[in-house]
């Protein structure tokens, strides 16, 4: 079963042009870097991804960039559709 799901995930990611990337309120440095490794990873494939977040980002991922990546309001958003 968990491939059949990892395989639709896959799918959907390749079918998909907009990627909105989101974390849960107050997540952890790990979540949030996963986060910011998944928008680049999947901007880097050519896609137009997105990580939201609103809340202060950690020092200790500064080497990320996340700034690149995160947006930390919605007005920018238009092109995604949930």
């Amino acid at each position: 079963m968990q491939n059949e799901q990892l395989q639709q995930v896959v799918k959907a990611l390749q079918e998909a042009n907009n990627i909105l990337v989101t974390v849960k309120s107050s997540p952890s440095v790990d979540e949030l870097s996963a986060a910011v490794g998944l928008t680049l990873a999947l901007n880097k494939a050519n896609k137009h991804a997105t990580t939201v977040f609103s809340g202060d980002i950690p020092s200790t991922i500064e080497f990320l960039q996340p700034e690149q990546v995160i947006e930390t309001n919605t007005d920018s958003l238009r092109d995604f559709i949930i």
